[in-house]
């Protein structure tokens, strides 16, 4: 086995096998861009009960909407 893979940092998986995560020079470029300012933004938490209102209430507008169309083009439903 060549010696210069034996300094790669190794990963177990749940069956045992071991593999490659990174190299260190591609850590040490993530680490690098990773610490720009701009990549430090906080950001807010994601609250699912204002997703699901968003997408119900969108739905729901689009449907009256749709809705609204027919009734107004005369076609019986």
């Amino acid at each position: 086995m060549d010696e210069s893979l034996m300094d790669e940092p190794l990963m177990e998986n749940n069956k045992g096998v071991i593999k490659k995560r990174r190299f260190d020079t591609d850590e040490a470029r993530i680490n690098h861009y990773l610490a720009h300012p701009e990549h430090q933004q906080d950001r807010k938490p994601f609250r699912p009960f204002y997703f699901v209102l968003l997408t119900f209430g969108s739905v729901s507008g689009l449907l009256s909407l749709a809705w609204l169309v027919v009734k107004l083009s005369g076609v019986g439903i």
